[in-house]
């Protein structure tokens, strides 16, 4: 039978005190991982890119955020540039 938590440190103390840790400073945890701070971006686009996009997404199972983000970090780390003209 699993260890319980009896109040004397057991399993379920133990994953609260893990939990604690981990969520104490959410900045500190950023930073260690090197991501940095985040920033709003908003961009105008035409209804129908938007639904069309959306859709695409939704069929992916990715948020539309993300799959952008993606998108951005592709286009840095492969150095592509001249295409977006």
């Amino acid at each position: 039978m699993p260890d319980s938590d009896n109040g004397n440190g057991g399993v379920l103390s133990s994953a609260a005190q893990s939990k604690k840790e981990a969520n104490a400073d959410p900045d500190e945890a950023r930073k260690a991982s090197g991501e940095d701070e985040k920033v709003m971006f908003n961009a105008r686009v035409p209804e129908s890119l938007y639904s069309q996009f959306q859709k695409v997404c939704e069929e992916e199972g990715v948020a539309m955020s993300w799959a952008v983000r993606q998108y951005m970090r592709t286009c840095i780390d492969n150095d592509e540039t001249g295409h977006l003209k």
